[in-house]
């Protein structure tokens, strides 16, 4: 069976999602970039599971980072995985840390941020595999290409108009003792570029 394999300098990520959706594809793809990896699985042009090597895209780390887990709960499932062999997600909904219908929702919100993060990508090798389903563990979404376009081109906009407002790289930024709203806080980059704000870099 044949596959589909280039970069983002033949083509990009939208019109790789897009012929994706038009043509109704079931299968892998995977994307390279440096020593980073991320899946999409797809079927009938819709994302139904992602997958990372990134730490902060794994359902723990992504949970802890939002603040739904501490760091004592997920080592203690983390153990009970080891140990059974079951599905993090299985665990933390067995044990009551979390309940099915929201671990759904934030399993959905971090399968966008994976694709979303795509977008942030300048380089970028990737192959389609026809097909190719998810594995057994992985979480299943359903994730509609018509909303992750529009989206990650807004997200780009916005940080076109960001580089605009911050032109230079000598810029220092300062924190103030006005809090930052959810929304900024909502994504790992978001929280990343605030914490990353000491008045030095």
């Amino acid at each position: 069976m044949g596959y589909l394999e280039a970069t983002f300098d033949v083509m990009g990520l939208p019109d790789l999602l897009q012929w994706l959706r038009d043509a109704r594809r079931t299968g892998r793809c995977r994307f390279r970039n440096g020593s980073v990896s991320r899946t999409l699985f797809l079927r009938d042009g819709h994302v139904v599971a992602c997958l990372s090597d990134e730490p902060h895209l794994l359902l723990g780390q992504y949970l802890l980072y939002q603040g739904r887990i501490d760091e004592p709960t997920l080592q203690r499932c983390m153990s009970r995985q080891e140990a059974t062999g079951q599905m993090l997600g299985t665990i933390l909904v067995e044990t009551g840390v979390i309940e099915f219908d929201e671990l759904q929702r934030r399993v959905t919100a971090k399968a966008e941020e994976t694709v979303l993060g795509l977008f942030d990508w300048d380089r970028c090798r990737y192959r389609f595999d026809p097909g190719v389903v998810p594995p057994d563990d992985a979480m299943m979404v359903d994730l509609h290409v018509n909303d992750l376009l529009f989206e990650g081109v807004r997200r780009a906009d916005e940080c076109d108009r960001l580089r605009s407002l911050f032109p230079s790289d000598d810029i220092v930024l300062e924190p103030s003792d006005r809090p930052p709203g959810d929304e900024a806080l909502a994504t790992y980059l978001g929280r990343r570029l605030y914490e990353s704000i000491d008045s030095r870099r």
